[in-house]
């Protein structure tokens, strides 16, 4: 009996001690401000395709309000479903519109000097959903991958074709960078061609991409200088594995060769990577940047383009223009619905949102914003599910808690990309604070372990009397992460495959409220146009100036003042009632120093 009751005793010890094991504990320290890049990006917050509905399919619903609510900053062009703004629909010398039926898809063998090849009616509807949406452009011209309105015959054009596209998306491009009669509507940045090396974008060998790529490049850089131009949209990250072995891939090797060669400097490289692990997105990161720089374990360039600051690429930003989960068809139903539906995936994107930050790249686009379908059983890389409604998932959530972090803790702070666990968990951090040193810290717990999370101030314990008002958003399948829990003491609990954001505030009347230091003064186009009665008017300025938002009628009549006063920098929504107005067009002008620009808006009744 007695060794019954020990054997007992050692068995129920063993099931306390498993259970304690899967508490893990980590101390992380918050320090100054990170010197290396002092601010959290804002275009880390870029999605592709959206918000309207792929291809005008009615029973997905646009998601401009979605995108806007949980802090979508910037669109790029690329949809399976929908290649409206592609140079294939835009410049395309066979008889439209195009249908099923259309024998030659693409066709790009007549003179780009001849209008009637070009229809800019859905491209335009497309790119004016971004602009009055107020997201920022992220323009890509070519290489779409093509099943609606019908399958494309070959990917890329031929060698016949290939001064039509470039004289064609000359065209484009001045049309886009100028639209609506404004200047620089691309905001600053191209990108000329989708993903590379891939069949479903380019069906002809390396070589040949290597040289139509960068006679487009050098074409468009000479006609638009101005703009930052860039691509090509690396399919895979430096190596697979992205360890320390210097591996590189011949298509990639052949492409910087090629610039290197023909003295062609582009302004970004695009890179992607889809993957279900957050170290591969921070790996892709860090190697492209020692690759460009010809630094350890790619140092054997440095006879070839030099190294570190005396690179021949150094100066050129990182962009990963794609980025998402992989598609692992292999996982179990409950492991991919975790991730594409659940928690768990909002903890992985959260992650990736950290990783790149802390790669200190310039911008990422998350494939996709909302779902290609209606299907919610199909649900893979949306933000939304793709019914009716639009349900947020949890990594719409996930994205938001991403937003409030840029937009108010958006002055970078010092803090381990990643902190190993008692246990060998690794969660990933970003630290952050305010203008009147508010704190915050961003956390992804991708793991299935329950983290005990200290923190500590240059190496002072977190407390009240350091910051009186500590509050911890965190995103789950039930909890939204909008709404915070208030900490007094002891270890922030991060429970399994969760997301958090920790504020630290001084004073109970601060208001976290997003502060966006614009690069340049901008009038957006009214949201929603035609309007009624009401509309809203966003407007940003870079710095301190007197600004002025008045309405005028067809006549030039002053109908109404909206702003009249000094603003500090930031961007602003003003609400526009013409309930007293009858319907009709009318025109708001924003003036704001040497700044003057109009835009037109219709209140329909």
């Amino acid at each position: 009996m007695k060794k019954l009751i020990l054997f007992q005793a050692i068995f129920l010890f063993s099931i306390i001690e498993i259970k304690a094991q899967t508490t893990e504990t980590v101390t992380i320290n918050m320090q100054g401000i990170d010197t290396t890049d002092s601010l959290i990006k804002p275009h880390m917050l870029g999605v592709i395709a959206g918000p309207a509905a792929n291809g005008g399919n009615n029973s997905v619903p646009d998601l401009t309000t979605r995108y806007q609510d949980i802090g979508v900053t910037s669109v790029r062009n690329n949809d399976y479903r929908d290649d409206r703004l592609d140079m294939e629909r835009m410049f395309f010398c066979g008889t439209y519109p195009i249908d099923a039926t259309t024998p030659n898809y693409p066709k790009w063998d007549c003179s780009p000097d001849s209008t009637q090849y070009y229809h800019f009616t859905e491209s335009d509807a497309q790119f004016k959903n971004w602009i009055d949406g107020g997201f920022l452009p992220f323009f890509r011209l070519g290489g779409e991958h093509g099943t609606t309105p019908r399958r494309h015959d070959y990917e890329g054009p031929r060698s016949t074709e290939e001064t039509n596209w470039i004289q064609a998306g000359l065209k484009v491009v001045d049309r886009y960078n100028s639209f609506g009669g404004d200047t620089n509507t691309l905001k600053g940045y191209l990108d000329i061609w989708t993903e590379y090396p891939h069949h479903n974008f380019w069906d002809r060998d390396s070589i040949k991409f290597n040289n139509f790529w960068c006679n487009t490049f050098d074409s468009l850089k000479t006609h638009f200088p101005s703009l930052k131009i860039g691509g090509p949209g690396f399919n895979t990250s430096v190596s697979t594995i992205l360890g320390n072995t210097g591996t590189v891939k011949t298509w990639i090797n052949l492409f910087l060769l090629e610039l290197k060669a023909r003295n062609l400097k582009p302004d970004w490289i695009g890179f992607h990577v889809f993957s279900n692990d957050i170290q591969d997105f921070y790996n892709a990161a860090l190697n492209y940047r020692k690759l460009l720089r010809a630094e350890p374990p790619f140092d054997f360039y440095t006879s070839v383009w030099g190294s570190g600051n005396n690179s021949f690429f150094n100066g050129t930003e990182l962009i990963c223009d794609a980025w998402g989960f992989e598609n692992d068809e292999l996982l179990p139903q409950s492991t991919r619905d975790s991730l594409f539906n659940k928690q768990r995936g909002a903890a992985h994107h959260v992650g990736v949102f950290i990783a790149l930050q802390q790669a200190y790249i310039e911008r990422a686009y998350k494939y996709r914003g909302g779902e290609e379908g209606t299907d919610t059983t199909q649900s893979i890389s949306g933000l939304f599910y793709g019914n009716a409604n639009a349900v947020y998932k949890p990594t719409a959530y996930g994205f938001k808690l991403c937003s409030k972090m840029q937009t108010i803790y958006n002055k970078k702070l010092i803090s381990p990309v990643y902190a190993v666990t008692s246990g060998g968990s690794k969660i990933w951090t970003l630290a952050g604070e305010d203008s009147t040193g508010n704190k915050a810290m961003l956390i992804s717990n991708p793991t299935a372990k329950t983290i005990n999370l200290s923190l500590t101030l240059n190496g002072s314990s977190l407390s009240t009397s350091l910051f009186p008002y500590i509050n911890h958003y965190k995103v789950t399948d039930t909890n939204d992460g909008q709404t915070p829990s208030a900490w007094t003491n002891g270890a922030f609990v991060l429970p399994p495959y969760t997301s958090h954001l920790i504020t630290m505030r001084n004073n109970i009347t601060d208001i976290e409220k997003p502060i966006i230091l614009p690069a340049s003064i901008t009038l957006l186009q009214n949201y929603p146009n035609p309007f009624n009665p009401t509309t809203t008017i966003r407007f940003s300025l870079p710095q301190r100036e007197y600004a002025t938002l008045k309405v005028f009628n067809v006549l030039g009549k002053e109908v109404a003042v909206l702003v009249n006063e000094k603003k500090e920098p930031g961007t602003y929504s003003v609400n526009f009632s013409g309930s007293n107005l009858a319907s009709g067009t009318y025109f708001y002008r924003l003036q704001a120093g040497a700044f003057v620009q109009t835009k037109k808006f219709v209140l329909l009744k």
